[in-house]
């Protein structure tokens, strides 16, 4: 069923290795490192290392929405429609632990440092479990009726932001589940990322909107709107670049101080996945073009263009950018920099920090769902 293949990019500064299943691929995560890559789709959780070669394999009945790998690639959280989160250990892919949830698990993240799992579900709960045995922290409903279509957790834990279907963005702390703030946008919000530190978070909104936000504030430091539904939203490290891909087929570039976007790259698709390099150097994105492209973040320059035979739905890359990922339909694209300077990891402890990619589980049908039930609840409200 799984068929490993290895070609050469047309740059040569790239090799490209391809992990190929018979089941879709719908979430990709990279270790800090590069070294190390996880994919879950239907059925199943992979680990491969940086030639897409699978090092292990979890099968489940379920379809997994979302998969994250810790920093180190010491911890592997997945969760799936059949309403459970797993952690497993990324040496083996051993099962640590399960929690049943309420419901279908749309998005699912650990903390880089492995110590938290944030999880939110299509019934409207967030949850905040410990990686030692599970133990549930909190649970935090947004409203009836509704569904968390993003989390992302800073790289500590301390800090939790999830976006819902009725159009809430929520900042939580790891010490209670009563939210620090919360903001009510326009529509719903389809993806949220988090800085290192959780000082800052991004959101893409269903009404074209990227709104970007200091955790002390409950409004945005600014607002823009693109020419489509925003699917993706990533942040740097440091939370100083921001980007947003856009059904408009467009990535675009910001940084935290301006509001309006650096640059603007036309992919001619609509845009599924954005990913930042920590050090905000680098920006991956595709979509619906079936093309992945890193970008220069500075000028928007193209490094490279890789066309692939799938619709792209989810990124991910290496601290530096070095390593990239690609993910979507059956298929998983490990792209290696070659012959070129490697920019050496940054002690983010040291500094202000990290930006973590929200990948959510088809938003679309996730709306369409609840728009069923609210015809046949219509004395229920949010």
């Amino acid at each position: 069923m799984i068929k490993i293949e290895k070609t050469r990019a047309d740059e040569p500064r790239f090799n490209v290795s391809s992990y190929r299943t018979g089941n879709s691929v719908s979430s990709v995560s990279m270790s800090a490192d590069g070294k190390r890559v996880v994919v879950a789709g239907s059925r199943f959780v992979a680990l491969l290392n940086e030639n897409a070669s699978a090092l292990w394999t979890f099968e489940t009945n379920d379809l997994v929405n979302s998969v994250s790998l810790s920093e180190d690639a010491s911890y592997v959280a997945a969760g799936t429609e059949g309403s459970r989160i797993y952690l497993l250990d990324g040496r083996d892919g051993g099962v640590l632990w399960t929690f049943r949830t309420d419901g279908p698990v749309l998005s699912a993240k650990i903390s880089g440092d492995g110590r938290f799992v944030a999880a939110g579900i299509f019934e409207g709960n967030v949850y905040l479990l410990e990686r030692e045995q599970g133990k549930l922290l909190w649970s935090y409903r947004a409203g009836n009726i509704t569904a968390i279509l993003s989390v992302a957790i800073s790289h500590g834990g301390s800090m939790v932001a999830a976006g819902s279907s009725n159009n809430k963005v929520v900042l939580l702390s790891s010490k209670s589940p009563n939210p620090i703030w919360t903001y009510e946008t326009r529509d719903y919000v389809r993806s949220i990322a988090i800085s290192f530190d959780g000082r800052f978070l991004v959101a893409g909104t269903n009404d074209s909107y990227v709104h970007f936000f200091s955790s002390n504030e409950p409004r945005p430091l600014w607002s823009f709107r693109t020419g489509g539904p925003v699917r993706s939203v990533s942040i740097s490290s440091s939370g100083d670049q921001v980007a947003c891909g856009s059904y408009d087929g467009k990535i675009y570039a910001f940084e935290k101080s301006e509001g309006v976007p650096k640059w603007a790259y036309d992919t001619g698709g609509m845009v599924l996945s954005v990913f930042v390099s920590k050090d905000g150097r680098l920006l991956l994105g595709g979509g619906a073009s079936m093309r992945a492209y890193l970008l220069d973040f500075h000028d928007g320059s193209l490094k490279f263009v890789y066309e692939s035979d799938f619709l792209i739905n989810s990124t991910s890359m290496s601290e530096d950018g070095s390593v990239n990922v690609i993910g979507g339909d059956s298929a998983t694209i490990v792209l290696q920099m070659t012959g070129q300077e490697k920019h050496a990891p940054t002690d983010w402890s040291n500094r202000i920090y990290a930006g973590i990619i929200a990948a959510t589980a088809s938003a679309t049908l996730v709306i369409l769902l609840l728009a069923r039930r609210r015809l046949k609840e219509p004395s229920i409200v949010d």
